[in-house]
């Protein structure tokens, strides 16, 4: 049977963010809301080179943090080639990422075919080049 101490605590209160809560009024040991939080994007590119050409796995990253609180929220991930282009195509054939469950880490990955033209004595041979790029951000 519980006793009226072991049955939990309602907190009936506005939660302002421009100033954090007054901890002794609900007692706990740390305020819910302060007045640092935020958002920011870091952009991460991981690069494979091809001898004239770069393909590059890049992705934007969106961090939350409070404090010394820091998590991972969402990430946007895509492929492209730079560099010397003239005779080359990329192909992007797949990009994905993963959030790990603590929001600590996100692996990302990406690739696709470089298909690229070799001239040798006027005449023109197609090769084609698998691409399978991946990393791992961690905070």
């Amino acid at each position: 049977m519980a006793t009226e101490d072991a049955a939990p605590k309602t907190i009936e209160t506005t939660i302002n963010n421009t100033e954090p809560l007054p901890v002794s009024k609900l007692g706990l040991s740390q305020p819910l809301a302060s007045r640092s939080s935020n958002y920011t994007t870091v952009r991460k590119t991981k690069t494979v080179n091809t001898g004239f050409a770069n393909v590059n796995l890049k992705a934007d990253i969106r961090l939350y943090s409070s404090g010394s609180f820091r998590e991972i929220k969402s990430c946007h991930e895509w492929t492209d080639h730079t560099g010397f282009t003239f005779s080359l195509d990329w192909d992007e054939k797949y990009h994905w990422h993963k959030i790990s469950k603590d929001h600590s880490s996100v692996t990302v990955a990406g690739g696709g075919v470089l298909n690229y033209v070799i001239f040798v004595s006027g005449i023109g041979r197609m090769y084609s080049r698998p691409i399978d790029i991946k990393f791992t951000y961690k905070l």
